[in-house]
């Protein structure tokens, strides 16, 4: 195990953003201000001037500009399921491109974080149908932002 883990993290760049809303962290809030950063980011919007207006959400767009990630996970308070694209209006009862390695990737991640002893593996699916169908989420902007171009 150990030389396996040495070599996954000497050739790969793991990037951490402990708390990406360090405001609303701060003061116990949801919001940045008047803004919940968890709806600024510009996939399927409505209005293009109502995004990227918080700290968070510029932020992390930099992170992305600068590294090209195959992988990210988003640890987000409020329920315990592994999510997975889509999550956004347009895309209700559609599958992403990569739905096949994406429920693959969750399956392994919902059995790895839970099915421990006092633990049940996570629910796992995509956000649309474990959570609800948000416009301006980050998770789907991630995903699709430089591909999908219509919807950004």
């Amino acid at each position: 195990h150990r030389k396996w883990l040495a070599r996954l993290v000497t050739t790969r760049r793991i990037v951490v953003v402990p708390t990406a809303n360090a405001l609303g962290y701060y003061q116990n809030q949801r919001e940045e201000g008047s803004v919940d950063p968890n709806r600024d980011f510009p996939y399927d919007i409505l209005d293009e001037a109502s995004c990227m207006q918080t700290i968070a959400a510029r932020t992390l767009n930099e992170i992305y500009r600068e590294h090209m990630f195959q992988l990210a996970l988003t640890f987000h308070a409020g329920m315990e399921v592994v999510g997975y694209e889509w999550g956004a209006p347009t895309w209700l009862n559609y599958y992403s491109p990569d739905d096949v390695a994406q429920e693959i990737v969750a399956s392994a991640y919902s059995r790895y974080g839970g099915g421990w002893e006092t633990s049940n593996p996570y629910p796992y699916g995509t956000m649309n149908d474990l959570v609800y169908a948000v416009r301006g989420g980050m998770e789907d902007w991630r995903y699709a932002g430089s591909w999908d171009p219509e919807r950004v």
